[in-house]
């Protein structure tokens, strides 16, 4: 179980990150967009995933602290361009 929590959140790290870079080559705005929103959801989900391992005992506090933060400034990031794309949409 260790193991398996352990590679589903490097994984989804570094699916996020994938997306991420991939949307910034998109073949359109919309494309883009699309892709922001998959990176948000993976985020979204490394989140839970963190949280989880943190919980078992996994990663250790100030291990989990750390990887916590930097996954909201993502979230955050992403939540800023989702929302600045939708309101560019609607112009």
């Amino acid at each position: 179980m260790n193991m398996f929590c352990l590679n589903k959140f490097l994984g989804l790290v570094q699916v996020s990150e994938l997306i991420f870079k991939e949307a910034q080559s998109g073949q359109s705005r919309k494309d883009f967009k699309s892709k922001m929103y998959i990176a948000y959801k993976e985020a979204s989900e490394t989140e839970y995933w963190l949280e989880l391992l943190h919980e078992s005992d996994i990663l250790e506090d100030n291990l989990f602290e750390s990887l916590y933060n930097d996954n909201y400034e993502i979230l955050s990031l992403l939540i800023s361009i989702t929302k600045t794309l939708n309101k560019e949409s609607k112009k």
